[in-house]
């Protein structure tokens, strides 16, 4: 009986790789050929020409992931629910790799790859294995376990942990903003700003946004917040 192939969908990677990724798909017996696309847009479109019912992987440059963030694996994900990942050249960071776990990123690969290594990555993903270093998923994990409620944290010491998004949502919520505001503002989507905040609330030791403005205030007092995040 013959098994469906997964059908492969490659996004923004370089020429390089993409025949890499050819001759590795063309020696498995579990990939289709792949179909390559050249901006986010034509990704998305593949990935609903390819329709629910088909087993896809997704090859992408870790460098749309950067520029994108998560939200466009966020809407790979409601086209093809069931759809796998392969990220090359990626240094998300911990929780953010967390959540790509969540939105089905699979896999971590590195451009240099050959063929062969490329192809064993492949025949891994296909057996339902991860591959990501073990120290690498044993932080994204660690991140995505609940705080311990009786361990505090200070909020302007972990100012740091946070990426320049990041800080940019959380000067927007010490002003007062809503999420439809940050979101227009920063010309990203509600979802991503969701997203960066819960980011903020796991590295700033908070769990709501109530509880992230009382710290500050608390900490700082409410007048002179926004100042001290800006500059941080």
């Amino acid at each position: 009986m013959d098994v469906q192939r997964r059908k492969v969908v490659s996004a923004g990677l370089t020429a390089d790789f993409a025949a890499s990724l050819r001759e590795a798909c063309g020696t498995s017996s579990r990939y289709e050929l792949p179909d390559e696309a050249t901006t986010p847009e034509e990704l998305l479109d593949a990935l609903e020409a390819a329709g629910r019912s088909r087993k896809l992987l997704i090859v992408i440059t870790g460098q749309w992931l950067r520029d994108e963030g998560l939200e466009l694996l966020m809407q790979a994900r409601r086209l093809a629910r069931d759809a796998i990942a392969l990220a090359i050249d990626c240094d998300l960071e911990s929780l953010a790799l967390g959540h790509a776990l969540r939105l089905g990123l699979r896999g971590l690969a590195d451009s240099a790859m050959n063929p062969a290594q490329l192809a064993r990555t492949l025949e891994a993903l296909a057996a339902g294995q991860l591959w990501i270093s073990r120290e690498l998923l044993v932080e994204a994990v660690g991140c995505l376990m609940p705080l311990d409620p009786d361990t505090g944290m200070d909020v302007w010491l972990n100012l740091p942990a946070l990426t320049q998004r990041e800080k940019d949502v959380l000067l927007e919520v010490l002003e007062g903003k809503p999420n439809k505001s940050i979101a227009t503002k920063l010309e990203i989507s509600e979802q991503t700003v969701k997203i960066h905040l819960q980011h903020v609330y796991r590295k700033l030791g908070v769990h709501r946004r109530v509880d992230l403005l009382k710290a500050f205030s608390e900490s700082r007092g409410g007048a002179r917040q926004a100042s001290y995040v800006a500059a941080g």
